[in-house]
């Protein structure tokens, strides 16, 4: 038995002479006539070698390829035998992703691909294994051209160009990715496709700043700028640190300099540098003019950052294109900056991390110049870049933020941090060089910061990284990501390892580590082992699966997967009802969303304000609300300002729930829509909430009863105005209905119902659900019961007590209960197992699809139009009625016994804190 890791698509794709299951990925790599290399070969290490040496890993294979053909065929031979593929462009990547970033990967190594061609209209076509100063050699040589790139001549375009480019003459010309108006790209089935602003035009705009995470760029068309005939260069040494007053001076101005006067013909950066207690401050420029034009653009800085042109760190010239491009490389690969195939850089032992900032308040300031003037001074060896990254006149700035994935276009600053390590276990360094970002960071907005891709940070969280690296861009992304990528999964870094920096892009069958233990092939069928002692597994899908096999010790069970996808809902969603086109115009209407920072609430807000509805966002944080809505502000023109705004809500914590419904009932004078949206689940360790509820009822059903209570009285006089139409969602879940058995009757009617654990049954959950999932999902699933039970009997108290009273739009208040589906967010990976967690992104759907659920139920005309069919109903998506679990919904004891039970356990803790009580029915 063979054990590999696979994904859906496998011998489907290959030729057939290499299809057979009993190859090894050698013999298909060699049938296809396909060069590699394994650890035997003499010059191993020199393909295998990390630039960043506290990260070696040990590849599987190394192809070292020659033709688009053989990167094709590379990938499916890795695919059909579940290995992960790294392509590695210019091996310059600070995470050793180029190489995998893990032991075990099949690098496809490009550096022999190196071609320049220039074609008579200016614009040129480049392979991605060509390194930035052959890049440079070519197109000077072939016309007198350039394109805005990195210094450093042995960066590979592949990673450089896919994540951003930035150089010295970004300022003037913009990014790397910029210049890019077509790529050639493989994708993760091998299938060869072109992108352009015409042509894939989804797939192009998430190459253009996340590449690594939707194929392997073999080809780069980019147009071209012809030369300066002059350009001048200074580095300039700074005594600007002589104390901190005058550094906080001088970095201060230089902040205003380059937001509101640097000519777009400057490109510079602040670098400092502490080598074991000798410092050395310099500002390094590259003008594109003469050095007379280049000493008068400098001249507002001269006093501010205490030039000292006749030290001897100070050097100044001018010349050609090429002698620019050489001075800036002087140091970094040697006396020429052609550099092709063969070339290996050496390495060192370092940590490094990033920071890309708006223009930085004045407490940042006094953060970063603190940290440099007092823990700078301790004898290490370290350097930080500060390079002039917007501002008024930059070209990176003037690109829209939206025209490409790259969302970092209001950024002023771009910091690279390096930091020398001795020992790769002692994380201290690491340490040092993130408190230097906290002192600038803390207190700043999250949109007013993130961090460079190209300057990759393998320690990052993956959470960190998500937002960091990607900001508002993330869903759109994911979303392309789907599409491209049906059946493969295509790391980042934005998920755990990260892109190389300025390296080849990084390809991943597989974006999470969903059965690397124990996988083999069994026929045409998707196999799953499990051992419950052992705890060991086994997945294998093949091109056409049509069952999934679950087996326990020498018992087995056959799924249809078919079965499985409509038990999980997440069967493709119908296009028959489409929000923007088939929804209502909210203008003048009023909403409240709990939750939005991400996932489907912030979609489910996004969209309702697409449609010029004020939304409210209630929710936890702040700062991540403010960002959130700043995103989707930046994101719509059509979304104008004051149609979003925030309110404080912990659902778990009942004093915020009164302050929000006290901040919207003192703030609007009406309110459409209630989508109760926010969630919450709990590990298995089954903790209890702050208020003494059970956790998951707490935030799921407990905060939602009583915030909807106590909005009653604004929501019933909207809906006595001519045009109302209230509504009131309740987001439950599936899980409701399909996990818990129909005979479970849960207690909802005891006097501690809300208090205590909810018991697991039967029995079984105790030990099977432990094997699929981490988080407590019987518990979760109690909960979604309730807010469905809810839903069903807070329909009928509103037509029982107010059905009859006289409204002028005889509208009465609707509500039901919706299922969202499967959503496919980076959450999956808190709630599965990592074997597990691909297959079920496999299943779900977009947040955007989630989101179409609660939208159908808070705007379709369906709905009001025929309330016997919708009201307190629960509806899959989208839109289709479904039951409730049996055991529940057959007795209304239980359901008026949950109600009883909640009114009062939250009348007792309001009263008990001075905060009223529910409004009476």
């Amino acid at each position: 038995m063979q054990t590999i890791l696979t994904s859906a698509l496998t011998a489907a794709l290959l030729p057939a002479g290499l299809a057979s299951p009993t190859c090894t990925v050698e013999s298909c790599l060699t049938a296809a006539s396909v060069p590699w290399l394994d650890d035997t070969a003499p010059d191993w290490t020199v393909y295998t070698s990390p630039y960043n040496l506290r990260l070696p890993v040990a590849p599987r294979l190394v192809v070292p390829a020659t033709s688009v053909a053989h990167i094709q065929d590379a990938v499916r031979c890795a695919a059909r035998h579940g290995l992960k593929v790294a392509p590695r462009s210019g091996g310059h990547g600070y995470a050793t992703n180029g190489l995998g970033g893990e032991d075990g990967h099949v690098v496809i190594q490009l550096d022999r691909m190196f071609g320049v061609r220039l074609k008579e209209d200016g614009t040129a076509i480049v392979d991605a294994g060509s390194r930035l100063g052959h890049i440079a050699t070519e197109l000077f040589a072939q016309g007198g051209r350039a394109i805005s790139q990195g210094l450093c001549p042995s960066v590979g375009l592949g990673g450089h160009a896919a994540h951003g480019g930035f150089g010295f003459s970004s300022h003037t010309h913009g990014l790397t990715l910029d210049a890019v108006i077509g790529v050639t790209v493989i994708l993760a089935d091998g299938s060869l496709v072109h992108a352009s602003e015409k042509e894939n035009a989804d797939l192009f705009w998430a190459l253009r700043g996340a590449g690594s995470s939707f194929g392997i760029i073999v080809e780069f068309e980019v147009k071209t700028f012809t030369v300066p005939k002059k350009v001048s260069w200074f580095a300039i040494a700074s005594n600007v640190a002589v104390d901190k007053e005058t550094a906080l001076a001088g970095i201060k101005g230089f902040q205003d300099f380059v937001d509101n006067d640097m000519p777009p013909e400057l490109n510079l950066r602040l670098s400092l540098t502490n080598y074991f207690g000798s410092w050395d401050n310099k500002l390094e420029v590259l003008y594109h003019g003469s050095e007379a034009d280049g000493r008068a653009a400098l001249e507002p800085l001269n006093d501010l950052l205490k030039f000292d042109w006749t030290s001897e760190r100070t050097s100044v010239g001018s010349g050609g294109w090429m002698a620019g491009v050489k001075r800036w490389a002087d140091g970094l690969t040697g006396p020429s900056v052609n550099i092709t195939f063969p070339y290996q850089q050496s390495g060192a032992l370092f940590f490094a991390t990033s920071l890309m900032t708006k223009k930085m308040p004045e407490a940042s300031l006094e953060g970063f110049v603190d940290y440099w003037q007092n823990q700078g001074q301790q004898p290490r060896a370290w350097f930080v870049q500060m390079d002039a990254h917007g501002g008024a006149n930059s070209a990176v700035a003037a690109v829209p933020k939206d025209a490409t994935s790259y969302v970092h276009r209001d950024k002023l600053w771009l910091f690279q941090y390096v930091i020398l390590a001795t020992d790769a276990a002692d994380r201290e360094p690491y340490g040092f060089l993130n408190r230097w970002i906290d002192a600038v960071t803390d207190g700043m907005p999250d949109s007013d910061w993130g961090r460079y891709a190209n300057y990759i940070d393998p320690d990052l969280s993956q959470e960190d990284a998500l937002e960091q690296y990607y900001g508002q861009h993330l869903s759109r992304l994911e979303a392309i990501k789907t599409k491209a990528c049906p059946a493969f999964a295509l790391t980042n870094a934005a998920e755990p390892g990260g892109n190389d920096a300025d390296d080849g892009l990084l390809l991943r069958a597989d974006s999470e580590e969903w059965c690397r233990p124990l996988m083999h092939v069994s026929g045409s069928k998707v196999v799953l082992k499990i051992d419950p002692v052992h705890n060991k597994f086994s997945l294998h899908l093949n091109a056409s699966p049509t069952s999934f096999i679950v087996k326990v010790r020498s018992s087995q069970l056959h799924i249809p997967l078919a079965w499985l996808r409509r038990k999980a809902q997440v069967e493709r969603m119908s296009d028959s009802w489409d929000f923007l086109a088939n929804g209502p115009d909210l203008r003048g209407r009023v909403a409240l969303v709990t939750g939005g920072n991400s996932g489907i609430g912030y979609d489910t807000i996004r969209l309702l304000a697409l449609r010029g509805a004020k939304v409210y966002m209630a929710s936890r944080t702040e700062s991540k609300a403010r960002q959130a809505m700043s995103e989707m502000y930046d994101r719509h023109a059509e979304i104008k300002p004051g149609q979003l705004a925030w309110v404080g809500l912990d659902l778990s914590d009942l004093k915020t729930v009164v302050a929000a419904a006290d901040h919207v009932k003192a703030n609007e004078t009406r309110l459409d829509i209630i989508i109760n949206n926010a969630c919450g689940t709990t590990g298995l360790d089954r903790p209890t909430s702050g208020s003494g509820w059970e956790p998951n009822l707490a935030v799921n059903y407990i905060g939602h009863f009583a915030l909807n209570n106590l909005l009653l009285p604004i929501l019933r006089s909207t809906a006595r105005l001519p045009d109302a139409d209230v509504r009131i969602v309740v987001v439950s879940s599936h899980v409701q209905s399909e996990l818990i058995p129909a005979s479970y009757v849960p207690n909802f009617t005891g006097p501690d119902a809300l208090e205590s654990p909810v018991p697991y049954y039967p029995w079984a959950h105790r030990w099977l659900f432990p094997i699929f999932i981490r988080i407590d999902m019987f518990a979760y699933a109690v909960s979604k019961l309730a807010t469905a039970l809810y839903a069903r009997d807070l329909q009928r108290r509103l037509d029982k007590v107010y059905g009859d009273e006289s409204l002028a739009s005889s509208s009465p208040i609707l509500v039901t209960a919706v299922t969202p589906g499967m959503i496919r967010t980076p959450a999956m990976a808190s709630v599965f197992r990592p074997w597990l967690t691909g297959l079920m992104q496999r299943l779900a759907v977009t947040p955007v699809e989630g989101a179409r659920n609660s939208l159908f139920a808070a705007t379709a005309a369906d709905v009001r139009s025929r309330p016997e069919v919708f009201a307190g109903r629960f509806l899959l998506p989208v839109g289709r009625l479904a039951p409730l679990q049996r055991g529940a919904s057959a007795d209304p004891k239980i359901g008026d016994g949950l109600w009883d039970n909640t009114e009062r356990g939250i009348n007792a803790y309001l009263q008990e804190h001075g905060l009223g009580e529910l409004l009476a029915w």
